[in-house]
């Protein structure tokens, strides 16, 4: 029994030692991981090296450009990945050149990076994950291709010296805390392919003047913009129905609201626009004046017209458009439009 004892003890610490690495590889600097050793298909990811992504803390530093193939052993793979993990933490990082071949970037595959200023994202990238860019905070500018159709979860979180971003037509989705605390973005232009903007995406944008809602958007998630503490002017949308938790919270700075939606959308609480029932005006269709005074949480405004109705209710990426045979401009085609063009040729 003492035997077996020994012997179960000394597998035991056999095993222990052993260690498993991300990568298979490393050729000039740059560590692979082989995503598949079939014959006609032979690719790789960059990782990090050993165990644990804690060891690739600053592994890699300065500018790195990562080649579309790479030959080991005499074998020639395509590097088509960018893994999770692979940069984590290099905070010598100052930039990162990711070839044509590269068609995903994993989670977390910068996290950190925050001296990295410049990385291009070349069009064959169709998904920014989960983490992506967390806090790469000297990160200025960002030029998503038009290959990318999701934004992932804290993909740019704390990236506050992010003061340009461009988001294509062919976003669909912005991930919860996507851009959470980008205090140095000033505008933000989302395109009419987003139909889904999640909880938190935008929150604590400090700098943040102006953004341009899309009329894709039928719903404006929890605390999607609080703490956009300088956001001076807001425009909601037509077929927006619903504005959650605290979505304006603390947007101390809010002058100017429009809601283009005939019937007031509904509000989740009294925070979703607060402060700005006290400080700024509410613009609104002109026959829905009294609909927007009588409902809960938009009868707060103490200044609310009815000077939105000339844009009616037909919204496009550039901005509101007019209906031609809405006459009277209340943001509906019927019969008292009849009535406005009959006064108006009477009066002729």
């Amino acid at each position: 029994m003492t035997r077996i004892i020994k012997l179960t003890l000394l597998l035991l610490a056999l095993m222990s030692s052993i260690t498993t690495t991300a990568h298979n590889f490393e050729v000039d600097g740059i560590y692979y991981g082989i995503i598949t050793n079939n014959t006609n298909d032979k690719r790789v990811y960059v990782t990090f090296i050993g165990s644990d992504y804690i060891y690739n803390l600053n592994r890699y530093t300065g500018n790195v450009t990562i080649p579309s193939t790479v030959t080991y052993n005499g074998i020639e793979y395509s590097v088509t990945s960018i893994g999770s993990y692979a940069f984590y933490g290099c905070t010598g990082l100052n930039s990162v050149n990711i070839p044509n071949s590269v068609t995903s970037i994993e989670r977390s595959a910068f996290y950190g990076c925050s001296r990295l200023t410049s990385v291009n994202i070349p069009n064959s990238v169709t998904n920014i994950s989960e983490c992506t860019f967390y806090g790469c905070s000297g990160l200025t500018s960002v030029n998503i291709p038009n290959s990318v159709t999701s934004i992932g979860s804290y993909a740019f979180y704390g990236c506050s010296g992010l003061t340009s971003v461009n988001i294509p037509n062919s976003v669909t989705n912005i991930s919860g805390y996507a851009f959470y605390g980008c205090s140095g973005l000033t505008s933000v232009n989302i395109p009419n392919s987003v139909t889904n903007i999640s909880e938190y995406a935008f929150y604590g944008c400090s700098g943040l003047t102006s953004v341009n809602i899309p009329n894709s958007i039928t719903n404006i998630s929890n605390y999607t913009f609080q703490n956009c503490r300088k956001l001076k002017t807001v425009i909601i949308p037509y077929p927006v129905t619903r504005i959650g938790y605290n979505a304006f919270d603390y947007c101390e700075n809010l002058t100017d609201v429009t809601c283009l939606a005939i019937t007031p959308p509904g509000m989740d609480n009294y925070r979703s626009l607060y402060p700005g029932y006290y400080m700024a005006t509410l613009h609104v269709p002109a026959n829905s004046v009294e609909a927007y005074k009588a409902s809960d949480w938009w009868s707060c405004f103490i200044d609310i017209v009815g000077d939105a109705s000339e844009e009616g209710n037909g919204n496009t990426q550039n901005g509101p458009q007019t209906d031609k045979c809405d006459a009277n401009g209340d943001g509906v085609v019927n019969i008292s439009d009849i009535n406005t063009v009959i006064d108006a040729i009477l009066k002729n």
